[in-house]
């Protein structure tokens, strides 16, 4: 018994032995380490929001967007085609203070217009005075209906001819069209809203220096119903090498001027 006593103590002896053996040299120089934990409460400036068919985005346009004589343009569209559970447009309404002044269905025969719906809408007015506008549109998956709406956009009317300069302009280089990929061209876009709306040239540059000019009626292509858009395009020559400079100048019915901004494009 005593015999049996004796081996139990030592088997705890050796195993407070191995337990202070690991110990020592955890806490040894070659094992000792601090522990550092790093956290941060700065913000990341990234912010997700998850789709869903009731906040889906709707892209309103009205220009001029402050000021303009007696025409408006309101535009519109709304894309829901991301969604399941066969969502589709039902109609889609404009309003002027607060009235609808017009409603717009999706063509019956288009799967693709229910859920990339988009209208525009001309809009006069010969008395001075400010009008706001906002657009709503139903959707409907054959269960339900929601409407979403847009935020207002108040403009104002001068009741005179106002010739606005075009206030979008860009110049920039396209490889794919239709589909498919193509030798680049050079792009110009531009845009001109309001009362005497029109392009009558574009000129061009290349490093400073004129590269092609376009004069209405021989070049112009109108984009929209509404005559307000217009592109051109130019295909680059694959020769040259290095980097080279382009910007464009347009000009109005009025003869209002606007330049694009400078782009850089690198041959080799």
């Amino acid at each position: 018994m005593e015999v049996i006593q004796k081996m139990k103590l030592k088997k705890k002896l050796t195993g407070l032995g191995s337990l202070a053996l690991a110990t020592a040299l955890f806490l040894s120089p070659a094992y000792a380490h601090d522990k550092i934990v790093k956290t941060s409460s700065e913000y990341s400036g990234i912010e997700y929001r998850i789709d869903k068919i009731e906040n889906t985005p709707i892209h309103f346009f009205a220009n001029p967007k402050e000021k303009t004589g007696q025409e408006l343009l309101i535009s519109t569209n709304i894309n829901i085609s991301k969604f399941r559970d066969d969502w589709k447009v039902i109609c889609g309404g404009i309003y002027e203070d607060g009235n609808l002044i017009k409603l717009e269905y999706p063509d019956s025969y288009s799967d693709y217009d229910k859920t990339h719906f988009d209208f525009n809408l001309v809009i006069k007015h010969e008395v001075p005075g400010k009008h706001s506008y906002f657009v709503e549109f139903l959707l409907t998956n054959g269960k339900e209906r929601i409407i979403r709406k847009s935020e207002s956009k108040t403009l104002e009317f001068t009741g005179d001819i106002l010739d606005v300069p075009p206030e979008y302009s860009k110049i920039w280089v396209n490889q794919y069209i239709n589909n498919e990929w193509v030798n680049p061209r050079l792009m110009i876009d531009v845009y001109d809203y309001g009362d005497n709306k029109g392009i009558t040239n574009i000129k061009v540059f290349e490093d400073g220096n004129l590269l092609k000019e376009f004069n209405k009626p021989s070049g112009f292509q109108p984009v929209d119903h509404e005559n307000t858009s217009f592109w051109e395009e130019i295909e680059l020559d694959l020769e040259k090498t290095g980097k080279h400079q382009y910007f464009a100048e347009i000009i109005d019915k009025g003869e209002n001027m606007v330049r694009t901004k400078t782009i850089i494009i690198n041959y080799d």
